[in-house]
């Protein structure tokens, strides 16, 4: 790790901050997402930046579940960089859903039947 470059202060990685800094950067990406009618947004985490001051966590906008299931088939549990945090309904309130979805709750979800 080149710490001049991902940590320009020199100080040690703060979790707390992070959670923090996350929280706060998710309520910001929700709002924007539903301004932008989507339908989830996905909160996802890069391990090669766990260190970084937002723990390397990233939000993809999705129009459709089938965007999201494009993550979830590439963000396995043994992907060796990429994981879903959360997965958060754009039509419920973001203080309901806790943490979101997980990635195996979205797998095992009951998908509306088409006819």
């Amino acid at each position: 790790m080149n710490e001049s470059r991902d940590n320009p202060n020199n100080d040690l990685f703060d979790p707390e901050a992070a959670i923090r800094l996350n929280r706060e950067r998710l309520r910001r990406k929700f709002d924007d997402a539903d301004r932008n009618r989507l339908r989830w947004l996905v909160e996802c985490r890069d391990l090669g930046d766990a260190f970084d001051a937002d723990a390397g966590v990233f939000f993809v906008e999705c129009p459709d579940d089938a965007a999201v299931e494009q993550l979830a088939a590439r963000f396995t549990d043994d992907n060796a960089y990429n994981r879903i945090l959360g997965i958060f309904d754009l039509r419920k309130p973001l203080d309901e859903q806790r943490v979101g979805m997980t990635r195996e709750e979205w797998l095992n979800r009951a998908k509306p039947e088409i006819d």
